[in-house]
């Protein structure tokens, strides 16, 4: 079952693009490296970002504070990656 859980046993070429947002105090921020290598091997598209304010813990769901300046410039990222891969018809 752990193994069916591993998200990285699931990236193959046909993966979509990929934006990973962390913050300092992202319980998850450990696996990047993982995942970079996984995109990489994968020929994935990628963009990480890691959002480090002074004096602030971000946890790993900071994105969802739409009060935290880092949490909307968070989406502003997001968005100007994905605007990249929409095909305008």
């Amino acid at each position: 079952e752990m193994e069916a859980m591993n998200l990285f046993n699931h990236i193959t070429r046909e993966y979509p693009p990929v934006f990973a947002a962390t913050g300092t105090g992202d319980f998850l921020r450990i696996q990047l490296h993982n995942l970079v290598e996984v995109l990489v091997g994968n020929d994935i598209p990628f963009d990480v970002r890691f959002y480090a304010p002074k004096g602030k813990t971000l946890g790993h769901d900071f994105c969802c504070n739409a009060r935290l300046k880092e949490a909307l410039k968070c989406t502003d990222d997001l968005c100007a990656f994905f605007r990249k891969y929409i095909k305008e018809e």
